[in-house]
């Protein structure tokens, strides 16, 4: 007699095809969903730290001169690693997008921090 196969999500046993894995498409919703959860939560994150740095930054003056410490940012909850584009390098100086917002930041400080349409 030969062992049958199990449903991933549920356990019960599978019939027809070798290959089956789910007894049903609730079953094989239910377990991708419950495995992409990791997937959603990340993007759930980063998508909320985007736009935490997003309100911070909006909320700086826009003034070439201005200069702002990085620390201080990172306490009103500032995540200096999230942006969503690096625009490049010159120097020690690194230049960053965060959506329409282009900014400059060296190892302690972000300033010239202004809207792309300005330049």
């Amino acid at each position: 007699m030969e062992k049958s196969q199990l449903c991933l999500e549920c356990g019960k046993p599978l019939y027809g095809r070798t290959d089956k894995k789910f007894c049903s498409s609730a079953c094989k919703n239910g377990w991708h969903y419950q495995h992409s959860a990791d997937l959603r939560n990340l993007k759930s994150w980063t998508n909320t730290a985007l736009t935490r740095n997003y309100r911070i930054l909006r909320s700086l003056p826009e003034n070439e001169e201005s200069r702002f410490s990085l620390a201080e940012l990172q306490l009103r909850g500032f995540s200096p690693q999230l942006v969503t584009s690096h625009l490049g390098t010159s120097g020690n100086v690194s230049h960053y997008a965060c959506f329409d917002i282009h900014y400059c930041q060296t190892d302690t400080e972000i300033f010239n921090v202004h809207p792309a349409s300005l330049h």
